[in-house]
């Protein structure tokens, strides 16, 4: 048979493949892949579900008991954030129940535990303000809007005399990072104005010198990480950029020695994970450099520092969340995988006793849970 004439066959007969669906014989579907086992390391403590939950954020009481702060968006009712203290029993104590920003999700909740025990919330109120809440058992004592104006991403820390200080990003002058103080009742210090332009994702903590210092991501030089302290209760000293390059969302912790470690991401293509330290003139790497570990966006890694020195992380690593131990030497460890589904929104605290607890969302925005290492 000319070779022109089999050439004709045999694009009639897949044409009659195509247009007859009987004849076609469709490779078979991959088989679905069962979900990662949990990892034996670590302890699920069992949190209510919650259905479309924002960034959690968690904290220690002074018995190493887990307090979780959440939003979360319920149909016809709109966003709630809620506040739950782990019991002694090892149950879920739900100790808060705020209305909260309607039309956009109050990111970054930001829970604390002051020298007395207390837990403290801030976060975005409905009526667009950062406002602050104590828990003075058996009820929530009100301490005022931080801001004046619509505010959103607060992060909190302690003074010395146990007045919480929070950063936000003030919207109503132009997206700004400033900062107030807690002065009693209802009324809040303004700290002034942190960035020198645009910016967002504030993180505060108390360094050693009893100054507040905030990492933050300047988005009006290119979106990069960069970090200013408090300086002798009079203003602002900027401390420099942290990152090579562009970078998101930093994390900030308070090592045992009261130096500032801020954990951050290179973007936008590479997601090289850094964590940096100031050592009171620079910042120098802690982290190893290319290494595995892989940062991601959207708030899916947190930084915390342990009384014994060492430093915790959670981020991506090979496509799961895992946990990572590290000390100042640059030396880190894996601590297995944190959840056994899609992990996002991380969180991580750490107590005296060095056992990380992690709040994350799990499967699509639908679980909040909490796992603590053994």
């Amino acid at each position: 048979m000319p070779r022109r004439i089999v050439m004709v066959v045999v694009l009639a007969i897949l044409f009659l493949g195509l247009l007859l669906p009987g004849c076609r014989v469709d490779p078979p579907d991959p088989p679905d892949l069962p979900p990662p086992e949990p990892d034996p390391l670590w302890d699920d403590l069992g949190l209510p579900a919650f259905a479309f939950v924002d960034t959690p954020a968690v904290a220690l009481d002074p018995d190493g008991l887990p307090i979780v702060v959440l939003t979360h968006f319920q149909p016809l009712i709109g966003h709630r954030a809620r506040v739950l203290r782990r019991t002694a029993g090892g149950g879920w104590l739900e100790i808060g129940d705020f209305e909260a920003r309607t039309f956009e999700a109050p990111r970054r909740p930001a829970p604390a535990v002051d020298g007395a025990g207390r837990a403290v919330g801030a976060f975005t109120a409905v009526d667009e303000r950062v406002s602050g809440w104590r828990w003075s058992d058996p009820a929530w004592e009100d301490l005022g809007a931080a801001s004046t104006g619509a505010a959103r991403q607060p992060s909190i820390c302690f003074d010395d005399e146990n007045s919480p200080i929070i950063a936000f990003v003030d919207e109503e002058a132009g997206d700004i990072v400033r900062a107030a103080r807690w002065a009693g009742g209802t009324s809040w210090t303004d700290l002034g104005v942190v960035s020198p332009g645009a910016a967002g994702y504030p993180s505060i903590g108390m360094a050693s010198r009893g100054a507040p210092l905030v990492a933050y991501t300047d988005e009006a030089n290119g979106t990069r990480v960069r970090a200013a302290a408090w300086d002798a209760g009079t203003t602002w000293i900027d401390l420099g950029y942290l990152d090579p390059q562009s970078a998101s969302e930093p994390s900030l912790a308070i090592d045992a020695s009261g130096a500032p470690v801020v954990l951050f991401v290179e973007q936008p293509f590479t997601a090289i994970l850094h964590v940096v330290r100031w050592d009171g003139s620079a910042w120098s790497e802690v982290f190893p450099s290319g290494s595995r570990y892989r940062g991601s966006s959207g708030g899916d890694r947190n930084l915390s520092a342990a009384p014994d020195g060492n430093l915790y992380l959670v981020t991506t690593v090979d496509g799961s969340s895992q946990c990572l131990r590290g000390s100042l030497s640059g030396v880190w460890e894996s601590l297995g995988v944190v959840g056994s589904g899609t992990v996002t929104r991380t969180t991580i605290t750490v107590g005296d006793d060095g056992r990380p607890v992690v709040a994350f969302v799990e499967d699509m925005d639908i679980v909040l849970k909490v796992h603590k290492h053994r």
